[in-house]
């Protein structure tokens, strides 16, 4: 249920973004980075829970880069 909501919203997103997504692509590498050090700093420090697991959702399950790797195909 997890993963379809994730690709329900990675849809919207790529929908609504796609023009901002080809002009500054730079700008979704930097989020990317981004979100990989946020998952690495929430192993080392106390989020709140809802936030620790939607970045567990999101990181450790792969959710999000299956969502996208589902998009793409």
């Amino acid at each position: 249920m997890k993963f379809l909501i994730v690709l329900l919203c990675s849809i919207a997103a790529v929908f609504f973004l796609k023009k901002l997504i080809k002009r500054l692509p730079w700008l979704f590498y930097l989020l990317a980075v981004v979100m990989d050090v946020l998952f690495i700093v929430s192993d080392m420090f106390a989020f709140p829970a809802i936030v620790h697991n939607m970045i567990f959702t999101l990181m450790q399950k792969s959710t999000l880069s299956l969502a996208l790797f589902v998009i793409v195909m």
